[in-house]
């Protein structure tokens, strides 16, 4: 009478069994590959800076009823209307949150040196003090790439303004909260004091860029309605200007201040205690998990290509 066969379980388990020794051999294979990654991997930080709409902004915004005064006060006010907005306008904060990315904020960052080193570092070059290609593998692979798709390579631009613009897109992060008028501004770099002293300098320079233009906007309607008051004689119609250049004056007031003017900041930029990459934990684990997987299946193998092999050995 046959044995019964062991149970399939037993079966895969068996040549692991074996050869148990594999499994510790992988880990430290993998883990020793690991460790070297991350010695070799530069430190990524992130940064967060918080920011809400700033109280006096609540003031810039066009008020209700001027369209309507305009209106009533006939064709000498069309243009009033139309210059200073009808109904309710969009608060500077949307603007200033929409405008992180805009040229005029890019070109104004871009005028501080340490900005354009810092965020393309891998093409500038400390001892000559000028800007090269990118260099390395990644350089020559990106091109070779590009030939062997057929798509034209780009010829290599300095840094300016407008890959300033091209960056920050990419790398800020904006993260609005449901629960509470807080947004998040995150960015990473390699380089931790300057991963949150970016997001203050953005911050301040879209803050500055949304002033300036309400200032130049607010001037030129102080001007007009000044010159139409000066002008008409018709009380309705004067009402109507001295309601709007009242207006226009605090929010004249309002951008010559030097107080935040569409966004303040919740205290300054929080940078993570540790690299959020590479993250040495989750990698050694994972390593530890793939080391025991790879051991394993490695057993395995080995024991099948014995058995099919015995055969012919002994023929």
């Amino acid at each position: 009478m046959r044995a019964a066969p062991p149970p399939l379980l037993a079966q895969l388990l068996a040549p692991i069994r074996r050869r148990w020794w594999l499994m510790p051999v992988m880990v430290a294979v993998i883990l020793v590959l690991v460790l070297i990654k991350l010695n070799r991997d530069a430190a990524i930080w992130t940064a967060e800076l918080q920011v809400f709409s700033a109280p006096a902004a609540a003031g810039v915004a066009p008020k209700r009823g001027i369209a309507g005064l305009a209106a009533q006060a006939g064709g000498g006010l069309a243009a009033l209307a139309g210059s200073l907005g009808s109904g309710d306008s969009e608060a500077p904060f949307s603007f200033f949150l929409d405008g992180l990315a805009t040229p005029e904020v890019a070109a104004q960052l871009a005028r501080n040196p340490v900005i354009m080193h810092k965020v393309f570092a891998s093409e500038w070059d400390v001892e000559t003090q000028s800007w090269h290609p990118p260099r390395g593998v990644i350089g020559r692979v990106q091109g070779g790439l590009f030939s062997v798709l057929g798509l034209p390579a780009l010829a290599w631009r300095q840094p300016d303004a407008e890959r300033l613009r091209a960056y920050i897109a990419d790398a800020i992060k904006v993260t609005r909260s449901v629960k509470s008028p807080l947004v998040t501004l995150s960015h990473e770099h390699w380089d931790r004091a300057f991963a949150g002293a970016f997001l203050e300098q953005l911050s301040a320079a879209a803050d500055d860029n949304l002033r300036q233009s309400n200032a130049a906007r607010t001037a030129a309607n102080i001007d007009y309605l000044s010159a139409r008051l000066a002008t008409t004689s018709q009380a309705e119609v004067r009402e109507a200007l001295v309601a709007a250049l009242g207006q226009e004056e605090r929010s004249a007031m309002l951008a010559a201040a030097r107080l935040p003017y569409a966004a303040e900041t919740f205290g300054v930029a929080k940078v993570s205690r540790w690299p959020s990459r590479p993250r040495p934990v989750p990698l050694l684990l994972a390593g530890v998990l793939a080391g025991l997987l790879l051991g394993a299946a490695l057993a395995v193998w080995l024991d099948r290509r014995t058995l099919r092999l015995t055969p012919s050995a002994s023929a």
